[in-house]
């Protein structure tokens, strides 16, 4: 990942749903912030929440879900899209959110990276 843009595109109440654009376009996905559970998730485009990736605000990663990972020798379930982060890129993404929501003490409306 060389670059990641989150924008704010909807929310209800204390669930913010963010654009997650990386690498200029090349990946899109979308994250809930829900600062009431206080977690980051990764959701559908609708702001559904997925399950397969979680970050809680405290720093703590949760292990994918049994649900979302693919059987052996089988496919995956319809119900749940397989994620385009690996894990070490959602928590990255996870802990920018976490630091601009802490530093700003709001919900960020974007949040930019280049790294280089």
């Amino acid at each position: 990942m060389g670059s990641f843009l989150l924008k704010l595109v909807g929310g209800v109440g204390q669930t913010h749903h963010y654009l997650v654009v990386i690498d200029g376009g090349a990946r899109q996905t979308y994250l809930l912030l829900d600062t009431r559970r206080r977690e980051v998730v990764r959701a559908s485009a609708e702001g559904t929440p997925t399950g397969d990736q979680r970050f809680a605000l405290d720093g703590e990663a949760s292990p994918r879900e049994a649900s979302s990972q693919e059987p052996p020798g089988g496919t995956m379930s319809p119900a749940v899209e397989p994620s385009p982060l690996s894990d070490e890129e959602f928590s990255l993404l996870a802990v920018h959110l976490r630091g601009r929501w802490l530093r700003d003490g709001q919900p960020p409306t974007t949040v930019v990276k280049y790294f280089y």
